[in-house]
């Protein structure tokens, strides 16, 4: 039997000021599929997590 891959996705909300936002934005766009959302909140896979931490990118989990 083949094992189903499925993609574990976490909403989030990009915090601090209008650079970290800019910079996570782009982050995001770059390094993966994302849904956008009002107000800086996203959509992403659960790897892309550890690449925002990595950059510094300011952020909260809002739902895992």
């Amino acid at each position: 039997m083949e094992k189903v891959q499925t993609h574990e996705t976490l909403k989030i909300k990009l915090n601090s000021d209008r650079t970290n936002k800019v910079r996570g934005f782009y982050i995001l766009m770059t390094s993966g599929s994302v849904v956008c959302l009002p107000d800086d909140e996203y959509i992403i896979p659960t790897e892309s997590k550890d690449v925002l931490k990595q950059k510094n990118i300011d952020f909260e989990v809002l739902r895992e």
